[in-house]
């Protein structure tokens, strides 16, 4: 994997892209949260394979290993205050009137 993502400065301000590409890999997660499958990817960017393709999958999953997942709560009615507490305490019993926003950092 690690050949074949690179991060430089001078390219695409330093965010992660595909070796010998512009292609970044923000770009690839958001194709497949948009419902494209690998073969529908590789087959709008021809200059990427499926190593490349998995390469990028690999990183992300890599990056959000290492990161550290906060559950916001955001109260939207009086109900949401009853959930107030420790993620393994909370989140079980949330609201179905709570709304709940998960933040990666």
């Amino acid at each position: 994997m690690d050949e074949l993502i690179t991060i430089d400065s001078e390219v695409c301000s330093g965010k992660p892209v595909i070796r010998g590409t512009r292609i970044m890999v923000k770009n690839i997660l958001g194709m497949m949260a948009g419902g494209y499958t690998v073969a529908r990817i590789i087959a709008e960017s021809p200059e990427l394979d499926f190593k490349q393709v998995s390469a990028a999958l690999e990183y992300a999953a890599n990056v959000i290993d290492e990161e550290q997942v906060l559950v916001n709560i955001h109260q939207t009615t009086p109900a949401c205050a009853l959930h107030a507490g420790t993620f393994g305490e909370s989140l079980p019993w949330i609201s179905s009137e709570c709304s709940i926003h998960v933040h990666a950092g």
